[in-house]
């Protein structure tokens, strides 16, 4: 009578238990994602090369670069390059745990009932589909990849020089990104496009460069076969062979990224991170 007892009480405990799984595990299915990611940074600004700190290992140091007239065109090619991934890497790696954050917030106002944002959510909605090109949250979250750190170290250097070119110096620009409104903060070219004058925007530092960068391979329909290579996991090598409409010289513009990545080893740099 008493084991018999004991039985019935030991299923409903386990039918409690199950209980409690069930709804647990359906309860995290929907709940949203955590983006306390927060960065402290620093922020140094660079006149000569001994304010640029040097990468000893993949955990990179959180420093916001801003250039001040300063150029790595005088110096040799391995140090250009080195200097060069040391002003870099710490501002991409900024951004891409800034675009991180911004994502885990598309996907918690996306899976949020529409009855229950708030007027500063939607707005922020809105803000999100107009920057960055969507019609809808779900078409967002979809486009929402971001180059891997090769690639976008190849184009850096590429667009810059390895950071020997007047924009680099002048305007913070390290991918060559053109002004066509008269509102931006932009610099003029020294060359003419069939007689017009043509300028570059001016940004306050790299990081700033990075963001708007990020912001057009997400936005631009041109990036859509880039960003589905991103998400598909290819090599970076054959991402960029989707990167044909960022430049003028199209099929060239590939075979010189693919070689910076090569020769350059810069494939070790995607594993890097920002230390904590």
């Amino acid at each position: 009578m008493v084991s018999s007892k004991l039985g019935e009480i030991g299923k409903i405990n386990f039918r409690l238990a199950f209980f409690i799984f069930v709804m647990l595990f359906f309860t995290n299915c929907n709940s949203s994602l955590s983006s306390d990611n927060t960065v402290v940074t620093k922020k140094i600004i660079v006149k000569n090369i001994s304010d640029i700190y040097k990468i000893t290992d993949n955990e990179v140091q959180p420093i916001i670069y801003e250039i001040e007239n300063f150029s790595l065109k005088n110096y040799s090619s391995k140090e250009k390059k080195e200097q060069f991934i040391n002003l870099l890497l710490p501002n991409i790696l900024i951004v891409e745990s800034e675009f991180e954050n911004i994502k885990i917030d598309i996907f918690n106002l996306k899976i949020k009932p529409n009855k229950n944002l708030t007027t500063k959510e939607k707005e922020k909605i809105n803000n999100y589909l107009m920057k960055f090109g969507a019609s809808n949250l779900d078409e967002l979250y979809k486009k929402f990849v971001v180059p891997n750190i090769s690639i976008v170290l190849a184009q850096a250097a590429l667009e810059s020089g390895w950071g020997s070119s007047r924009f680099f110096s002048k305007a913070n620009n390290i991918f060559g990104i053109w002004s066509f409104s008269k509102k931006d903060n932009r610099i003029e070219a020294l060359q003419t496009r069939n007689g017009k004058k043509i300028y570059l925007k001016k940004y306050s530092n790299l990081k700033e460069s990075i963001e708007d960068y990020y912001t057009k391979i997400i936005k631009l329909k041109y990036y859509d076969n880039f960003r589905k290579s991103l998400k598909n996991g290819d090599r970076s090598t054959s991402s960029v062979n989707y990167l044909n409409s960022y430049s003028e010289i199209g099929s060239e513009y590939i075979v010189l990224l693919k070689n910076i990545i090569k020769y350059n080893n810069l494939d070790k740099f995607n594993n890097f991170k920002l230390k904590s």
